[in-house]
């Protein structure tokens, strides 16, 4: 009688392991970029190499450059790091490309052909959300840290004239030290287009 109790329980136990929710890998096909402008590799050196207390930007992690977003700033990019995950992405991407081991995941209504062209080659890149990332020696989960708390950098930068120019830099570390030069860089340039 024990052992038949015994078994029930653990096809009970088995069935439930198996029944709980296990989100499957939402993929995205991206092509391959080629960064054909090299004026962009400073800026990316520059953040890669910013004095920040956030994680985000470690090898391994993502980030997303992100054009067309704002309709009178038509030339302002926004680079977001976004650390192990992609989730919460919904913009339309255009491609991916690597450097100093980082992702790059660009963002846009189209390419544009004198920054980046678009190699033969696609990467599948998961874009869903994993709350659990791994488990202790005795079993404990381990769980993604944006679960209960938002962590971001981002900066902006300007390409005019074939050439970009860093502008700001924030953090949800208030300890970084933020930036803001982008009503500055805009006003100006006004300035000089009414003379």
């Amino acid at each position: 009688m024990k052992t038949k109790t015994l078994v029930f329980l653990l096809i009970i136990l088995s069935i439930q392991l198996n029944a709980q929710y296990k989100p499957k890998p939402k993929y995205h096909q991206l092509v391959t970029l080629k960064v054909i402008n090299n004026n962009l590799y400073p800026v990316l050196d520059s953040i890669l190499n910013f004095k920040t207390k956030a994680e985000d930007i470690k090898p391994g992690t993502f980030f997303r450059i992100e054009f067309d977003i704002d309709s009178l700033k038509h030339d302002l990019i926004v680079i977001d790091a976004k650390g192990s995950s992609l989730y919460g992405l919904e913009r339309k991407f255009i491609g991916v490309f690597n450097y100093k081991e980082r992702i790059f995941i660009v963002s846009a209504d189209s390419l544009d052909a004198t920054i980046f062209k678009k190699n033969k080659q696609f990467r599948n890149l998961d874009f869903s959300f994993k709350a659990i990332v791994g488990h202790q020696k005795d079993g404990t989960p381990l769980y993604n840290l944006r679960t209960f708390r938002e962590v971001w950098c981002t900066w902006t930068c300007r390409y005019k004239d074939k050439k970009f120019k860093l502008l700001s830099f924030y953090s949800s570390n208030m300890k970084d030290p933020w930036f803001d030069h982008i009503e500055e860089e805009y006003k100006i340039n006004r300035v000089m287009q009414l003379k």
